[in-house]
């Protein structure tokens, strides 16, 4: 956005789910980069949000890597946002959660703290904005948080042998 107007959009068709090959994923993501900076007078920030938990913008686990091998993983992938801050001149570059990020998007949207974000996409996360404004942080894709154990619920491939389904109670109050 330049003066709250949104410069660039666009939808791109990416299917990375079940590639296994580490630069397919690497190529994307720059294509995309480069894409929106073409449409910008200069690049003085990137933030990006994915399924998956990130922690010091390195994937740990993320449903875009599905297809690949734990080595290919360790070796191509687990530093490749460090290698694209390097690239793009070391300018400040953030990855998060996509659940943190909707909670963010929500505190801001209602000018509010203490907030609770559901995002719904290749998984299900929810991020924290806590009563001081600030993101928490903590790992919340709930994918991994089995919830119902009932025989022949849904199961997600994540959660490693557990059988979750989500049930979701929002409360409000003391």
């Amino acid at each position: 956005m330049i003066d709250g107007k949104v410069v660039f959009s666009e939808e791109i068709k990416w299917s990375p789910y079940f590639e296994s090959d580490p630069a397919y994923h690497r190529a994307g993501i720059e294509d995309s980069l480069k894409r929106a900076a073409a449409h910008l007078p200069t690049v003085d920030a990137i933030g990006g949000s994915a399924a998956g938990i990130y922690i010091n913008n390195e994937p740990r686990v993320g449903s875009l890597y599905r297809g690949i091998s734990p080595g290919d993983f360790q070796k191509s992938i687990r530093n490749l946002f460090h290698e694209l801050k390097t690239e793009w001149k070391d300018i400040p570059f953030a990855l998060a959660n996509d659940g943190d990020v909707t909670a963010m998007a929500g505190a801001m949207a209602i000018n509010d703290n203490a907030v609770l974000g559901i995002s719904m996409g290749t998984s299900l996360a929810a991020g924290d904005i806590d009563t001081n404004g600030s993101v928490t942080g903590w790992i919340n894709e709930l994918a991994f948080v089995p919830v119902d154990y009932r025989e022949g619920v849904a199961t997600d491939e994540w959660s490693v042998g557990d059988s979750p389904t989500l049930i979701l109670c929002c409360c409000k109050g003391g």
